[in-house]
């Protein structure tokens, strides 16, 4: 049998290298989530493909196989990359732990919360349950491969928060049909750099829609499922999501969950909310009252609806959100007679919007208003949401973004698998009536969720935003030296003028977010710069620090003004 030949991948390009290799490397930092991809071919069929991982290891510790995964990329046919239905295309999206097998999902009477067929609480609504495929999200990869086939792989890797920095090694495992077989192995190294980075002071938010309260059934998860899908959201970098839940128990739940992973930022809440909200225990979350939903498209009901839920929320001294597809359309909605019903956080949508973004980054007084930013995520376009979630989100200086959504089930009975289901009404407003692909960011399994690349994407811009927060407060830390060297004044000049050359490329109105034959938010910046965007930042934060405990030993910094 012929031997399986490996080659290397710029993260988020479909395009393998072209020389081989026996080695697949990364860097990261304590805490971060590290992905990386790889190639692999052989010369004639190989019918049964298994493939695992190994720990990540040194003399100083390890990285435990429970911290590391390793997919398979799904290539299937999809209806365009956009956000609109259009002429099918074969597209690399899924993670999966098999990419041979069929999504057997359906709809069922059978309430996933209680053990019987029809509870009490369904005669007076009976309801469809959606009952989501079994699928295996842990342990190896099985597929098959092609003569001459380049079939891509994915792995993340998440690094302990006490990680000691050094070179960890570990290799990835090639057997065949009989479990014994041990087949060929391609080594793994990973660099955890000496860099803690720092928390940024965005809010990155989420739609989310799973409830549950099984009367809600289109959105509803059991508890497990729940509390697997928030995790999932809280480790690929998020601080806030949004609840649907509308009956008090259910909300406490939720939150109860939601601080049990971690969360400790926002919660949005939409509407209607429970009577009691005031007996609910918010777990440190800041709750925020959705008032209205893009309610300039959506008509006179809307906006009825925001000025009674803004006199309400108000009335409690809540915080409120609206979200607006035409920015410019405010004042007009918003302001009724001598009464401000503007609400306290703006959710805009982006692709209509973004010479007001433009406007918006070049004068602080239009940045004291809290703005966060929305567009569809489920398009096919990892790296436009790599950049949206992070380097853009910095340049806009807005104060968090809140994408549409982790997932949404279409509601009709059809699949969420299908991408030329119809949606229905409920989904977010894009300004037309063009049929739009099912909204899933992630895709639902019986036991958590089905990852893809764009949703390693957002978690990605995540972390390119924590780098160049971390960069800036070291280049700030520098420029406050009470005695800067000339060699400390070099260096700072010359990292500002590299980030700002990188930065200067990132329009903030040229950027192509929806165009369904474009991959690439900027056709002038290929796929791997980035990532090479990231790792130059990363050595300029270890250049700044050496620097700076050299110059300490000669100068102390200035005082605090």
């Amino acid at each position: 049998m012929s031997p399986l030949s490996f080659y290397e991948n710029i993260l988020f390009s479909s395009i393998p290298e072209e020389v081989e290799t026996n080695e697949i490397r990364a860097q990261g930092t304590p805490g971060e989530m590290v992905s990386l991809s790889f190639f692999v071919s052989a010369d004639e069929d190989r019918d049964e493909l298994k493939i695992g991982i190994s720990e990540l290891s040194n003399d100083l510790g390890c990285i435990s196989q429970d911290l590391l995964d390793i997919y398979v990329v799904k290539i299937w046919e999809q209806a365009g990359i956009s956000i609109y239905i259009s002429d099918p295309v074969q597209v690399a999206e899924l993670l999966v732990k098999d990419d041979r097998l069929p999504f057997h999902d359906h709809y069922s009477r059978r309430c996933a919360h209680w053990k019987n067929p029809l509870h009490w609480r369904h005669l007076l609504r009976p309801p469809k349950f959606y009952c989501p495929p079994s699928v295996r999200l842990q342990g190896l990869v099985h597929t098959n491969l092609k003569a001459r086939q380049k079939k891509q792989f994915w792995i993340s890797i998440k690094i302990p928060n006490d990680a000691v920095a050094g070179i960890y090694e570990g290799h990835i495992q090639f057997g065949g049909k009989r479990s014994s077989s041990k087949g060929q192995q391609l080594r793994v190294q990973l660099e955890v750099l000496p860099i803690q980075l720092l928390q940024t002071p965005h809010d990155f938010c989420i739609w989310y829609k799973g409830t549950l309260d099984c009367l809600l059934s289109q959105h509803h998860v059991p508890e497990a499922i729940f509390e697997s899908q928030l995790r999932d959201i809280y480790e690929h970098g998020f601080t806030s999501f949004s609840l649907t839940e509308s009956k008090a128990h259910f909300l406490q739940k939720a939150l109860d969950i939601a601080h049990r992973i971690g969360f400790r930022r926002n919660v949005i809440l939409l509407g209607p909310w429970p009577e009691n909200i005031e007996s609910v225990d918010f777990k440190g979350l800041t709750p925020i009252y959705y008032l209205s939903d893009e309610a300039d498209f959506r008509g006179e009901p809307f906006v009825r609806a925001h000025h009674d839920n803004w006199r309400k929320v108000k009335g409690w001294g809540g915080t409120t959100m609206a979200s607006i597809i035409h920015e410019a359309k405010a004042k007009e909605l918003f302001l009724v007679g001598d009464e401000n019903m503007f609400p306290d956080v703006y959710a805009i949508h982006l692709a209509n919007n973004l010479h007001y973004f433009a406007i918006r980054s070049e004068f602080a007084i239009m940045q004291e208003k809290n703005v966060y930013y929305y567009w569809l995520s489920h398009m096919e376009k990892p790296n436009v949401h790599r950049v949206l979630a992070g380097l853009y989100l910095w340049k806009s200086r807005s104060q968090g973004f809140i994408p549409y959504g982790y997932q949404h089930l279409p509601g009709k009975g059809a699949s969420p698998f299908d991408d030329f289901a119809l949606q229905e009404d409920e989904a977010p407003v894009v300004s037309d009536d063009k049929p739009r692909k099912a909204l899933m960011t992630t895709y639902p399994a019986a036991t958590g969720s089905i990852p893809t690349l764009q949703w390693k994407g957002i978690s990605a811009g995540i972390t390119d935003l924590k780098y160049l927060t971390t960069l800036n407060a070291a280049l700030e830390s520098a420029e406050n030296q009470q005695s800067p060297s000339p060699e400390l004044q070099t260096l700072v000049q010359e990292i500002r003028e590299s980030v700002a050359q990188f930065m200067e490329r990132l329009s903030l109105t040229r950027i192509e977010i929806r165009l369904p034959t474009q991959r690439e938010p900027y056709l002038d910046i290929a796929p791997g710069e980035y990532q090479k965007f990231k790792e130059q930042m990363a050595r300029d934060i270890i250049r700044l620090q050496n620097a700076l405990n050299v110059n300490a030993s000669g100068a102390s910094p200035k005082q605090s003004r």
